[in-house]
């Protein structure tokens, strides 16, 4: 069919693709026998670009109790908060670097890009708020039984429902990457299953001295049951693991618990998976 560019009616034509987002177009539900030919042609572009484009991340966190999976979180909601256009000597702290290393501010910024482009999709839970505070990046707490369990994915851990919405997830991958703790095997298995091509999973891990973890419970305010709960469950990530082969990286955070050094390693981790992306569509 042939397409006069100038008709009124063109861009009426174009309407439907030319609202969406080249990755939300699926290029099937078109009828290329009853389309336009400069329609038809655009929708093959699309089609192309489309096997170009590196699926955007859910990344997964998962380890044992204390191991940094929330500090890990806290750091990102930290640095999204952050305006980095002139990087302060504060700033340079915060990455515990030399506050007058102004060598590292090339890849400050692009730490905050990382960042900026990630969703933090907070799990909703039944359990109590362990400081008083209600309004996490990475949880809910205190909800009641009803609220978590609206969520289309839950589990119980440590005595506790958990919650994972998988619109906020869908919404989320719209934008960016998400990243969700998780504590639970078959959640894991779930996740994996419903974004085959978006799950990044990423083992926290540390090499815990169990005296140490159990005093380190106990500052942290934990009661005896709890810590003894807990104590059933060390070991449970590694099990996950190596169970079900999960790729990812691991933060050996025993050694350098540093912001720096975390992001890296997510970033690291991100651009391995965007390169094996490139490399599967070509």
């Amino acid at each position: 069919m042939a397409t006069d560019i100038t008709e009124p009616s063109f861009r009426e034509k174009l309407a439907p693709i030319a609202n969406q987002s080249i990755i939300d177009i699926n290029v099937l539900e078109y009828d290329m026998n009853n389309l336009d030919f400069v329609t038809a042609y655009l929708l093959g572009i699309i089609s192309s670009l489309q096997t170009q484009i590196p699926d955007n991340h859910l990344v997964v966190l998962f380890g044992e109790s204390g191991c940094g999976k929330s500090y890990l979180i806290h750091i990102i909601s930290e640095l999204k908060k952050r305006d980095l256009t002139q990087i302060t000597e504060k700033d340079r702290e915060f990455f515990e670097l030399d506050p007058k290393d102004y060598t590292s501010d090339g890849e400050i910024r692009e730490l905050k890009d990382m960042v900026d482009e990630m969703t933090i999709v907070p799990k909703k839970t039944t359990r109590p708020s362990r400081d008083g505070k209600v309004d996490k990046p990475e949880i809910k707490e205190g909800l009641n039984r009803v609220e978590v369990e609206k969520c289309e994915w839950t589990y119980k851990f440590a005595g506790n429902l958990y919650g994972i919405s998988k619109e906020e997830i869908d919404e989320a991958l719209k934008r960016g990457d998400a990243i969700v703790i998780v504590n639970d095997e078959s959640m894991q298995v779930t996740l994996k299953e419903a974004y085959p091509r978006n799950f990044l999973p990423m083992m926290v891990y540390q090499d815990f001295d169990k005296q140490k973890w159990i005093n380190d419970m106990r500052k942290a305010g934990r009661t005896e049951e709890e810590i003894e709960r807990r104590l059933r469950l060390l070991g449970v990530s590694q099990r996950i693991y190596t169970k079900n082969n999960l790729p990812g990286v691991v933060f050996n955070m025993s050694e350098a618990r540093t912001v720096r050094n975390l992001l890296r390693q997510l970033k690291g981790q991100i651009c391995m998976e965007d390169e094996h992306n490139r490399g599967r569509s070509r």
